[in-house]
Formats: structure tokens, sequence, C-alpha cells
């Protein structure tokens, strides 16, 4: 059996049953690896993106993917896509654009027929290319494997096959398939390591390709054990509540391997390798110091990395009014009880207040500079940044407290502590009781 065919029979053999959605561009690699699943008797379906990029050669590769389907008498799905307008609109390379477009049009397909998997013609080449191509933009340890063969329910069956081997079978099968010209420009950085870079490793050692495969199996292997390791640690060190997550960075190893393990905590999020890589030296920075990705903040604070939605670095100011029960922004429940029918309650989210101190009208908000307030079973007043440090609270965190006011004046700090001011007394005859929910 050629090669190809083996290794494609051997990457699908746990799944030889399974609905397969063959994304084909009409391109050696994917004509090649549609033939092989129709020869091994797959159930397919046929997946073409025309993405508009290079007129009527991408019009004829269309046609060309829709004769082989209906050949093989496999179900085709195509899409037309206005690419170029699409990656203006969303600020991303055509090359990115175009990935976008593809991978969210799979899934939808893959949710509408039911397939069980979407199968990549990416090659060994491919694969190699792409260490390259992370190498030189800068990566971790997951960048340099490359292309994984597996990844939820994408698969890519060719990923041990070199470009000679699927040239080989699509003489031996007298194969029709189109030739992307774009392929031989090598403005495109992978093009120019595919042309100029590769050919001098394999000139220098002819099994290069196999050679790095090997290479980036072990770094799979690596990969994976960081990835155990930092996992265990991770549930060791995390703490969630609400959008806020607390990292415990005195459990991580005082070694350089940190770096890895930080960074595999906290790339999903969005931050970048740089500023992970200063992180991992918290011991040297500020408390405070704060980074950003799209959508959070990460804020070093004492022997903690505080990771927030990027809103909660700078509080709301808003001042809510309150007559009544409240449900927005919290849900706080206000009710008045006669001193002979009340019962004390010492949950911190209920604040007991003399009802006849509290005349006048109700307000919520965050703290600002400068407020101050008499925390009950302390003397005198205190400012409530001091009050806040006393408890150890990160600066999102503060930003986070609402304060229950009487005439402007802070009643309850919510959740902590009333003040004194309001506090009951052997004179109290009402009782305000107010309840977070």
């Amino acid at each position: 059996m050629n090669s190809l065919l083996t290794n494609i029979k051997k990457a699908i053999a746990d799944n030889i049953s399974a609905k397969f959605l063959v994304a084909v561009s009409g391109g050696p690699d994917s004509v090649a690896l549609l033939h092989a699943m129709y020869k091994l008797q797959c159930s397919c379906a046929v997946a073409h993106c025309n993405f508009h990029l290079r007129g009527e050669e991408s019009d004829s590769d269309a046609l060309l993917v829709k004769k082989l389907a209906v050949t093989y008498g496999f179900t085709f799905h195509s899409v037309d896509f206005d690419t170029i307008n699409f990656a203006k609109d969303n600020h991303l390379s055509i090359e990115m654009a175009a990935r976008r477009l593809r991978y969210d049009w799979f899934d939808e397909l893959v949710n509408e027929y039911k397939y069980d998997f979407i199968a990549i013609a990416h090659n060994a080449n491919d694969n190699v290319e792409t260490f390259f191509l992370n190498l030189l933009r800068g990566t971790g340890i997951k960048g340099l494997c490359g292309i994984p063969e597996k990844r939820n329910n994408i698969i890519r069956p060719m990923i041990d096959v070199t470009r000679d081997e699927v040239m080989d079978y699509i003489s031996q099968n007298n194969l029709e398939y189109h030739i992307d010209k774009t392929n031989n420009d090598t403005v495109y950085t992978r093009n120019f390591i595919r042309h100029n870079i590769l050919p001098q490793f394999i000139s220098l050692n002819p099994s290069f390709l196999s050679t790095m495969l090997s290479t980036q199996k072990r770094l799979s292997n690596i990969s994976d054990l960081v990835d155990d390791f930092s996992n265990t640690l991770y549930s060791k060190a995390v703490e969630e509540k609400n959008d806020i997550i607390k990292l415990n960075l005195s459990l991580l190893p005082q070694s350089n391997a940190r770096r890895e393990v930080l960074f595999k905590w906290l790339s999903p999020f969005g931050f970048s390798s740089d500023d992970i890589a200063t992180m991992a030296d918290f011991e040297k920075l500020q408390p405070g110091k704060h980074f950003f990705s799209d959508n959070r903040v990460a804020l070093i604070d004492r022997n903690e990395i505080i990771i927030a939605p990027k809103e909660d670095l700078v509080p709301d100011n808003s001042v809510y009014n309150i007559t009544s029960d409240i449900h927005y922004p919290i849900n706080l429940i206000l009710k008045t009880i006669d001193i002979n029918d009340f019962i004390l309650d010492k949950n911190p989210d209920v604040a007991c207040l003399d009802a006849d101190k509290c005349k006048g009208h109700f307000t919520l908000r965050h703290w600002k500079k400068g407020d101050f307030f008499y925390p009950f079973g302390s003397l005198g007043k205190k400012k409530l940044s001091d009050f806040f440090s006393d408890s150890k609270l990160s600066l999102i965190e503060k930003n986070k407290v609402w304060l229950f006011c009487v005439n402007d004046e802070i009643a309850w700090v919510v959740g902590m502590r009333i003040s004194g001011k309001f506090a009951l007394t052997s004179n109290t005859k009402k009782v305000l009781k107010i309840s977070l929910n």
C-alpha cells in the first residue's frame, strides 16, 4: 500500500466509520487526501471555500473540487467569501481573515450536518514550516511542536506525509489538481521559508524533514509534561470568584521553568509573551503594576496575580438612588423591623442599622479618593483606603466594593463593615435591615 494511504489509514483507524468533512482547496495535498479517503471507503462530504483572491483561477478551483466530489459520490458544500473586505473590517491580514472565515464555516457545517471530524490536508512540510514560522515570531514549546495531528474535532491524517510523497501519490493515481501561483510568492513569510530556508537544511541533511518531525514529537511530549505539571499546580494556586481569578505566585517553581508555567496559565487570557516574561519576575515588580490584554487586566498584588475584566481597574462612578429594594447593580433587600421583633443577624452580607439614624436619601456607589467612615468596633474615623489595605484587598477588589450611603455618608461598606455612627444602641426603636442577595 502506498505510504500516503498507509499513513492516512493509520491516522483514522480508530474512527474509520465516522462522518468526515474534508476541506478541499483543489491543490495537490487536499486532492490526494480526498482520493485516499475515497479509496478507504470513508463516509465523506467535501467543503470548498472560494476566497475570490485570484479571479478566474479561484472559480476554476471551485469547479474542479465540485467535479471531484461528484465523481466520488460525496456531498459537496461550497461558500463564497469577500475576503479582502472582511480582512479590512476586522483589521486582519488576508491569511488570518481566510483562516477565520473557513474554520467558522466548517464549524457551521459540522453543527448543521452532524459531521464527526473535519479533515485537513496539512502535511509534514507544512508542519516543519510552521516550526520556523513560530520560531521567527517568538513562541513557547507549544509553538515549536508545530501543527497537532488532532485537536478537538479537527484531524490532519497527512501530517507525517511529506510533500514529495503527496506528489508521488498524485502521479501514481493520475489525479487532476490545481496549483495556487501565490504559493511561489516569497513575499509571504511561509513561502519564503518553504522555498529559501528549508532547501538549505535539506541540502545539509537529506533526512532533515524526518529528523525535524521526530524532534517535534519529542517537544510535544515535553509540552504534555509541562501541561500536566502546570495544570496540577494551577488547581492548587488558583482561586476564582465571579469574574476575578487570583493566582498564588508563591507556588511557582523558583527556577526559570516558572516562565513556562506562567505562560500556560496566562496566555489563554491573551497576555503577550513579553508581558508574561516580565510577570514571571514578580518579586522585582511594585504591587499595583498591571498588564493588559484585549479585554483583561493582570494586576501584581504582593504574591498574587489578579486577573479581571479590564473595566474593573477603573471603578464605575455612577451613583444609584435607593428608595426601596433594588436589583441593579446589586440586589439589596431593605426591611424596617420593630426592635421587639428583631433578631440579630451576624451574616456579613446583612447590615442592621438604627432606622432613626437613617432618615434621608439612600445611595449606592463605589469608593473614591478621600472617602472615610467610622468602622463599627473601632475608635474614630478611618480612611476607606486604609480600611481596604488592612483588609488586604487588591485594587481590583477595592473597585468592586459597594458603599451604602445615607445622606451621602457611608453607612455600610457592603459585605464588610457598618459605620458605628449608624449602629444599634440600647435606645434603638426600629432597625433598618439591609440584605445583600
